[in-house]
């Protein structure tokens, strides 16, 4: 990284509210800083942190004072997580999100897991919620009251974009009561589509960016709700978190307002694209020492936001090339939560990933795609010849997404509706994002 690399130093003294409880822990979390911090708290060096769209927490119950507490945070624009962070967009380093200081009790929830499946065939949905402290959970309105990884099978309404049904529960242990929202709805790959709650989806969606004039990149929540509601008035009813995860309380509001949700994991590795002699040289994306560091986005992607109804694809995120490493975060995130497909559309030969998806194609080569025309090794950027018979290649079995179709600044976005007209002619063509 460059030696002039701006930096930017923090510090703020606070007191603890009254009534601060003496027993029990406390959890610094920060929820967006980029790219690269260090953090003290009364003069204790706590540690640092990359990755810049994912929650960091540190556990500092033992250094708090009841007044006058210190906290200090040096961030630097430049890391080497810059090298996984190139994203295209506007670069504003700094702490853009939430710092919050959490108590957090004795016998405190620190992971849980809802699993809400629904089966369409009897209006039915099994609840299970894996919590690492025994506890309970219940659901008034279901008359459910059962003990933490206890499944539960009742009659329920289901969620979808359209009729975003959510329950509300509680997980109660003997440290404290969280709060859920339920929504019960259940993901497959079946002839050749992606059904939710057995009916194929038709993706309407944009690619976003959390962005304000005013503000950059920090966001208040009527400004992200009315993100949402423009959405949904124009028709629209699915979002790409292009290319991170966005603050959660985004996630909140696609829950309840309704919106198909492709979360995407804060990973670009574009500039290794213009890299030579050969594009993509020397990219992390296959690079064994950025192994940890792209797993480690991958898994703390998924254990943030995993009980969300409205996240029903995971994407290892854009333009990051291809190797070794994606094929790994794909393997960690099959194994950890398999009820959703994953999607990367680098992957041009769809050996790790369950969704096809690509980039800016002409409506005659998505003709091709959408009547299986694909041949083995067959892509189009870069441009490969493919051999042998389409019926090996397993692209031509798999539901086809836009994942980015259309690119909209000013005047620029044409052809939408021949794109959708083929969504209609062939349906695993399944809509896309603009």
């Amino acid at each position: 990284v460059p030696d002039e690399n701006p930096t930017g130093d923090h510090r703020r003294v606070f007191d603890l509210p009254e009534g601060w409880p003496a027993e029990g822990g406390a959890v610094l979390r920060f929820d967006g800083v980029e790219s690269c911090a260090r953090v003290w708290l009364n003069g204790t060096e706590l540690g640092e942190f990359k990755g810049s769209r994912l929650a960091h927490e540190f556990a500092v119950g033992d250094l708090l004072k009841t007044v006058d507490n210190v906290l200090a945070v040096r961030v630097h624009q430049w890391s080497a997580g810059s090298y996984l962070e190139d994203q295209d967009q506007w670069w504003l380093p700094g702490i853009f999100r939430d710092v919050t200081l959490l108590h957090r009790p004795v016998d405190a929830v620190r992971d849980f897991f809802v699993h809400a499946s629904y089966d369409h065939l009897t209006g039915e949905g099994t609840l299970r919620v894996d919590s690492d402290v025994d506890g309970r959970v219940s659901v008034p309105a279901l008359d459910i009251d059962v003990a933490t990884g206890e499944p539960i099978t009742v009659a329920v309404e289901p969620w979808s974009a359209e009729t975003p049904k959510l329950y509300d529960g509680e997980l109660v242990t003997a440290g404290e009561r969280v709060p859920l929202r339920i929504g019960f709805r259940t993901i497959a790959l079946e002839d050749g589509l992606i059904k939710v709650n057995g009916k194929a989806i038709l993706f309407k969606g944009v690619n976003r960016h959390e962005w304000h004039p005013e503000t950059g990149r920090t966001l208040d929540l009527e400004t992200m709700r009315e993100d949402v509601l423009l959405m949904k008035r124009h028709n629209l009813n699915a979002v790409r978190t292009s290319h991170y995860p966005p603050h959660p309380a985004f996630l909140d509001l696609c829950d309840e307002y309704g919106l198909w949700v492709m979360l995407e994991c804060d990973l670009e590795t574009h500039g290794f694209e213009m890299t030579k002699p050969e594009p993509w040289q020397d990219n992390p994306s296959d690079d064994p020492r950025w192994r940890e560091a792209c797993l480690d986005r991958a898994e703390r992607t998924v254990e943030r936001d995993k009980n969300h109804a409205c996240v029903i694809s995971w994407s290892l995120g854009n333009e990051a090339g291809d190797g070794r490493n994606l094929e790994a975060m794909a393997a960690w995130i099959r194994e950890r939560d398999p009820s959703r497909p994953i999607h990367y559309e680098g992957d041009r030969l769809a050996r790790y990933v369950d969704l096809y998806g690509e980039m800016y194609r002409t409506p005659a080569t998505v003709s091709r795609i959408g009547q299986g025309l694909l041949r083995p090794g067959e892509t189009f950027y870069p441009a490969t010849d493919g051999k042998g018979d389409p019926s090996d290649d397993p692209r031509n079995r798999m539901p086809v997404v836009y994942t980015e179709f259309a690119h909209a600044m000013g005047n620029g976005p044409g052809g939408l509706a021949e794109y959708m007209r083929l969504c209609d002619r062939f349906p695993r063509v399944q809509g896309g994002f603009v």
